[in-house]
């Protein structure tokens, strides 16, 4: 049952770490309710990881530190 509406809507979730973090379960979740999810994390190592735990799934690299790589992540 999607009450929220979640289904058919693309999230960007950020800060996925490791399979523990509260951001990889947020990212699964809305999988499970019928969303998309692109993931974004701060190094291309944690996206080999994260590609790992998650294939086939959107993820690119963004250290929000860096003006240019968000603007980056808001124009894609």
């Amino acid at each position: 049952m999607d009450f929220l509406g979640i289904g058919g809507k693309t999230y960007l979730v950020t800060g996925v770490a490791n399979k523990k973090s509260v951001a990889f379960h947020i990212g699964k979740l809305l999988e499970d309710a019928g969303a998309t999810v692109v993931y974004s994390v701060r190094s291309e190592q944690r996206r080999e990881k994260l590609g790992e735990w998650l294939p086939g799934r959107e993820i690119v690299v963004c250290d929000v530190e860096w003006t240019a790589q968000n603007q980056m992540i808001g124009e894609q």
